[in-house]
């Protein structure tokens, strides 16, 4: 009974010993853990902060009761606000200020002729010249009838005068004063007969000399020297370009924006990069029933050397809107969502969602009215990754809208 303890006080020995290398190894395996979990929740950490900076929008990690927050790169523009003109561009030709087609009024043969295309005359300059042979005579034939009318008017002058005072004194009859009146009155209206003669072949030698009627160059000659012409027949063409006129058509939507006087920006092909000032000087008061379109004239001062020519073609800014207040930002900034605009501004460090109404888009740019705030500034980019109360880190801010494309 004796021998028999010992051993079952080894086996329960045995036993507690296998029993302590447990817990020692569960104690090693406690400590592992204890040190390398610091490490494991640090690489954790780590990782998700690096999604953040690969991700635009914000990341937020839960660990326990604590929350970390990542925030989203931007770039913003500061707001300004501006006087803004909504216009367009109408495409049209320049015209001569003056166009006149000067014509033959006599008919006689050309004799003098020393101008030609491209020369620039001055009101009342002299074109050609006609053949006066056949007027000149007749002007000395009429000249002479009236000197001879006035004395044959002058005698019957005295001679009704005669009458009269034998009238009075009962020597002449009624009869014979009525007749010396009769005379009287022939005599005189064969020289008023006369002299409309003489106006009229005067008329005549001045039409042998054909002037210029305006001031301008020659854009055309249709005749020669020795050419035998007759009224109506086509001389010259003569343009004033001194002051031209651009001429454009703009639709029923756009000619009740516009009025005479208003003051427009020309810019012609032939000039590229130089714009030409004018003024609106005249409105056709009704349409053309094919486009609809009315016709308006730009008036343009064209001083020597006359750089612009009659046939040039070119555009006006037609201004169609003009707004006093209105804030101008890059179109790509608004966000469109279920019927509404919205733009994101940074307030400290915060995306704050504003509603915005577009007014205008020209280009890659938009008008908006708003109440943004001059003090904020618009976020251009990054703005689909964000939202209200989004974490705002600004990596770039501009002070005018970048032209070129975000990098």
């Amino acid at each position: 009974m004796r021998g028999a303890r010992p051993q079952t006080h080894e086996r329960c020995g045995a036993s507690r010993g296998r029993l302590d290398s447990n817990e020692m190894k569960r104690s090693k395996n406690t400590k592992r853990i204890s040190i390398f979990g610091p490490a494991i929740l640090g690489l954790v950490v780590f990782a998700l902060a690096g999604c953040s900076e690969r991700q635009s929008d914000s990341i937020q990690v839960k660990l326990g009761e604590q929350v970390i927050g990542a925030t989203v790169p931007v770039e913003t523009l500061a707001l300004t606000r501006h006087e803004y003109e909504e216009s367009f561009e109408a495409p049209g030709t320049v015209e001569a200020g003056d166009e006149v087609t000067v014509s033959a009024e006599f008919a006689a043969r050309i004799v003098d002729l020393r101008l030609d295309i491209g020369d620039e005359v001055e009101r009342g300059d002299v074109l050609l010249k006609l053949d006066d042979s056949q007027v000149l005579p007749r002007i000395r034939k009429i000249e002479a009838m009236i000197r001879r009318a006035r004395i044959v008017l002058d005698d019957s002058s005295k001679d009704l005068d005669r009458q009269k005072s034998l009238f009075e004194t009962d020597i002449a009859s009624e009869s014979t004063l009525d007749d010396a009146q009769r005379m009287m009155d022939t005599y005189s209206n064969d020289l008023d007969s006369a002299q409309a003669d003489l106006e009229i072949a005067r008329v005549d030698l001045e039409r042998c000399t054909v002037r210029a009627p305006i001031s301008g160059s020659i854009a055309e000659r249709h005749s020669s020297i020795g050419e035998y012409v007759t009224p109506g027949v086509k001389l010259f063409d003569l343009v004033g370009i001194e002051e031209v006129k651009f001429v454009c058509a703009l639709s029923e939507r756009d000619i009740i924006r516009v009025k005479p006087g208003d003051r427009m920006a020309v810019s012609i092909d032939a000039h590229e990069g130089r714009e030409f000032d004018g003024i609106l000087r005249a409105i056709a008061p009704s349409g053309r029933r094919a486009t609809r379109t009315f016709r308006i004239e730009i008036v343009i001062d064209n001083p020597p050397p006359h750089s612009l020519l009659p046939g040039m073609s070119g555009t006006a800014d037609i201004v169609r809107h003009r707004f006093d207040d209105v804030i101008i930002v890059p179109e790509d900034a608004i966000v469109a969502e279920g019927g509404s605009t919205y733009v994101f501004v940074d307030d400290q460090a915060s995306a704050r969602r504003r509603e915005v109404q577009v007014i205008s888009r020209f280009g890659a740019r938009a008008a908006v009215s708003g109440e943004l705030g001059v003090d904020r500034d618009l976020v251009i980019l990054g703005q689909y990754a964000i939202h209200e109360g989004t974490a705002l880190s600004v990596r770039r801010r501009h002070e005018e809208i970048p032209e070129s494309k975000f990098d």
